[in-house]
């Protein structure tokens, strides 16, 4: 150990011991520089580890909520999205798994982003921000910005080191659901990504979801049989005019009738790809969707659309789909959305959050 370590430690040891915490309480991988904190969240139950991520003390080692799975939407939240360090911080806060978006550079390398172009989630150098412009060398000149927008000391990395690094701190039963952004074109392409990922994470950790249909899923299932694969359901109308008025709600506002509802629909387009969907949550098309795609398959629904079909968790369940709720806009209204279908007796089987676990399964009651 060199010096400057074993100072630290001592002087954390001599902090704790003074304020009534033996520092053995603590476990090893806990964050031996940030002493105050880990004093006030001991006799909570909780400690921070080395990767900043909040911990069960007595139990650093259980995943999610109590039945209840949850994934963290484009890594922990207190990270830039989609980046190295919020997919491992994400692992290390045990979420049962990190959700994160690929898509592929001009040169071919698979890299993690949510839309084609970089504007929004980094700083780039060189003056080029379509993905489709980028080669890798384009790619790691960039600075990713923190959620808020502000510039963060992160570059961005490809796929294949996020998978490689991720890999040291995975749980047993942790996974990382991939989301196929983009349109690859042929199920060879799919395939070269699932030979990336599964020859690094192994044929179980690497799930699948897509917002374009069956298709991609369909090619992932020629490559990868067993693994789990999850149709996400496009938003409905009123869940995606919700979305718009809660972030561009000032822009709308200036427009009424149907100048206002086509400014809202091309607003969604852009972002989302689409703004109206084809349903999958009628009986038929949920056999259907097991037909196609076979056992381990999942159905992933914007929350304010469960909310409103809260009897779509008992079809799923008869068709042996599991059901995953994400939403459009914030957190905290996920979470209050669920506690309601909770109340109903309709809660769903997991969620994807901008959340830590600590405070989903505390806000959940599932703790």
């Amino acid at each position: 150990m060199d010096p400057r370590s074993a100072l630290v430690i001592g002087v954390f040891a001599a902090f704790m011991s003074t304020h009534g915490y033996a520092a053995t309480t603590l476990p090893a991988d806990a964050a031996q520089d940030r002493a105050p904190e880990q004093e006030a969240l001991n006799p909570k139950g909780f400690y921070i580890d080395q990767t900043g991520a909040v911990r069960r003390l007595h139990e650093p080692d259980r995943l999610g909520c109590k039945g209840f799975e949850i994934q963290a939407h484009r890594g922990y939240v207190t990270r830039p999205e989609n980046s190295l360090s919020a997919v491992v911080t994400a692992l290390s806060a045990k979420f049962n798994a990190a959700e994160v978006d690929v898509r592929r550079l001009r040169d071919g390398t698979w890299v993690l982003s949510h839309d084609g172009n970089t504007k929004r989630t980094m700083l780039n150098t060189t003056g080029k921000t379509s993905l489709r412009s980028m080669n890798l060398a384009d790619w790691s000149q960039a600075t990713m910005r923190n959620r808020d927008g502000t510039k963060s000391q992160e570059t961005p990395v490809s796929l294949e080191q996020t998978l490689t690094d991720s890999l040291t701190v995975m749980s047993h039963g942790q996974t990382m659901n991939i989301e196929l952004k983009a349109k690859h074109g042929t199920c060879k392409s799919i395939g070269e990504l699932n030979a990336l990922t599964t020859g690094i994470l192994g044929d179980d950790r690497a799930n699948y979801s897509s917002m374009n249909g069956t298709g991609p899923l369909v090619c992932v299932r020629k490559y990868n049989p067993s693994t789990y694969v999850a149709l996400i359901q496009g938003p409905s109308r009123k869940a995606l005019e919700k979305w718009a008025a809660a972030t561009h709600g000032e822009e709308l506002s200036k427009l009424s009738g149907n100048k206002r509802l086509f400014a809202g629909a091309k607003i969604a387009t852009e972002a989302f790809g689409g703004y109206q969907y084809p349903s999958w949550s009628s009986a038929a098309k949920l056999s259907e969707l097991r037909r196609t795609l076979g056992n381990n398959v999942g159905l992933h629904v914007e929350v304010t659309d469960l909310k409103a079909d809260p009897s779509l968790v008992s079809r799923v369940r008869a068709a042996g789909v599991k059901l995953m709720s994400y939403t459009l806009t914030d957190n905290d209204s996920h979470i209050r959305d669920l506690l309601a279908l909770k109340s109903m007796g309709a809660l769903p089987d997991g969620a994807i959050l901008d959340s830590t676990p600590i405070k989903a399964c505390k806000m959940l009651g599932l703790e």
